[in-house]
């Protein structure tokens, strides 16, 4: 067959499925709408970084193996597109995103004497009744790993006005959140239960803070309060 023709019909090919690609694509963005509405009426969190763990981990399975590395990079293309296109028709005033590190979800529990007796769910009652009264929108997160609060802070992108960041002892050892932070470009906040400037000489240095305009601690749990208060300031 002469080159020529063989290179038209492939191109032909190529323009078919491309077509079929909008078209479904399309599809995945007005479901995409969907589930943003549902979210919206039920007051539920934009970001879900275990379902975009769920979903990569879904293609890893179905994808060719030698194709995989180019797989995955399309589909988390089309996952941050999604995700901003879902912030976008979402209806709501500012919105901002509470991140915290390892072992803050014990609250309440470990050492009082440093934490308080606080809970971690009364950090979050605290914060909604001043979102609230500032009428914006604040989701939660809380995760032990170093990687899912990075991953969580470059999600933010797009759907999130500020962050409020308590990296717990990852504060003191990672470069990597700091760097995620600037990268992402959001109002950040780091915040601190305890009063980091008196506790142990490997706690008194803050790896996070030069990312962030602006750090609080030592106020407890209504530190997030004030942390809100400033991310809300024009």
């Amino acid at each position: 067959m002469d080159s020529k023709f063989e290179l038209e019909r492939l191109r032909k090919e190529i323009d078919s499925i491309d077509e079929q690609l909008l078209m479904l694509f399309e599809d995945r963005l007005r479901l995409v709408k969907d589930i943003g509405s549902v979210k919206q009426k039920s007051d539920m969190p934009i970001l879900d970084v275990k379902r975009q763990k769920q979903l990569l981990d879904r293609i890893k399975k179905l994808s060719n193996s030698q194709l995989h590395s180019y797989d995955e990079k399309l589909f988390k293309q089309i996952m941050l597109i999604s995700k901003e296109y879902q912030a976008s028709i979402v209806s709501c005033h500012k919105r901002v995103l509470v991140i915290n590190g390892p072992n803050m979800n014990m609250l309440g529990e470990r050492e009082v004497e440093v934490y308080s007796s606080d809970s971690y769910e009364d950090m979050i009652d605290e914060v909604i009744a001043e979102a609230d009264r500032l009428n914006v929108r604040v989701d939660f997160v809380q995760h032990n790993s170093k990687a899912d609060i990075i991953e969580s802070v470059q999600m933010a992108k797009g759907v999130y006005y500020g962050i409020i960041i308590n990296p717990a002892a990852y504060t003191h050892t990672d470069l990597a959140i700091a760097d995620a932070i600037r990268a992402v470009g959001i109002k950040t906040v780091e915040v601190h239960i305890s009063d980091i400037s008196k506790r142990e000489d490997y706690r008194v240095v803050s790896y996070i803070s030069e990312a962030c305009c602006d750090v609080i601690y030592g106020q407890g749990i209504y530190g997030y309060v004030q942390a809100l208060r400033i991310i809300c300031m024009d």
